[in-house]
């Protein structure tokens, strides 16, 4: 069982000239993003949360935190209700920077009959949350969501996403909290250096893209050491006995099926 840490802990792992370059949010938002679209493991039970968040120009920002969706649906205005401090978990930006209402899956369904059904339309199957409501309509809004799970993108230009999602979980004080494993500190400390120099490349740096590339050559690499030692932890003889033993008495009895049946020929 994980000891679970602030992901503010991966500061710790990171270059200290990346400190002095770039902002303590910024770093911990990539970790946060990285995180998110790598490890996919169970663990202790994410946070379900219900969000509000504004829609310009076709695009909205996911809050910090995303994992998986479970239902999204689109208004054209915000609820009638009044949003208050009483019915949210906060109104205040996230670490993203963006305002974003974040509810208690208990409004979900109450703020859900005031929006309008969205399919996703994209290729990627491990951002849909096992609780997942798909609604199969031809006339549904489509969207999509970025390979850092940062940016969600809908038909419609203007307006507001309901968003019913899966979190990392968060501690009293509303951090983040990740598996506390030194292997895992050390691929999100490669994945903020990438990201890093990613955009440094953009800026047509010289050599930057060749840091990027081997940065993230690393953190992917120090995420498949994680996950395997993730699934060694993990492993149960007895269980994977019982399941051998299951499988071949299946192919036991369809052996035998067989042979009856080419028999009564």
């Amino acid at each position: 069982m994980y000891k679970y840490e602030n992901i503010k802990k991966v500061l710790n792992y990171v270059p200290s000239a990346l400190l002095e370059e770039e902002n303590e949010a910024t770093l911990i938002k990539n970790a946060l993003n990285f995180y998110n679209a790598n490890i996919r493991i169970k663990t202790v039970t994410d946070d379900i949360l219900f969000a509000i968040c504004q829609v310009v120009d076709h695009k909205a920002t996911l809050p910090a935190g995303f994992k998986q969706f479970i239902d999204v649906s689109f208004s054209d205005t915000l609820p009638t209700d009044t949003i208050s401090d009483s019915n949210t978990i906060f109104l205040q930006p996230d670490i993203n920077g963006i305002y974003t209402t974040i509810f208690s899956r208990t409004f979900y369904q109450y703020y859900r009959q005031q929006s309008y059904n969205a399919r996703y339309v994209g290729n990627n199957s491990s951002l849909v949350h096992s609780d997942c409501v798909q609604y199969l309509c031809d006339n549904c809004l489509n969207f999509s969501i970025d390979k850092s799970n940062d940016i969600l993108t809908i038909d419609i230009c203007d307006g507001y996403i309901y968003l019913l999602y899966s979190s990392t979980i968060k501690d009293e004080e509303n951090n983040f909290l990740v598996p506390d494993h030194p292997v895992l500190w050390q691929a999100l400390a490669y994945a903020v250096e990438a990201k890093h120099f990613q955009d440094r490349a953009f800026r047509r740096e010289q050599g930057a893209n060749d840091t990027y590339l081997e940065r993230l050559r690393m953190a992917n690499l120090s995420v498949g050491e994680f996950l395997k030692i993730h699934v060694l932890n993990n492993f149960d003889p007895a269980l994977y006995e019982s399941r051998l033993i299951k499988v071949r008495q299946a192919h036991q009895m369809n052996h035998e099926n067989d042979m009856y049946n080419y028999k009564r020929r």
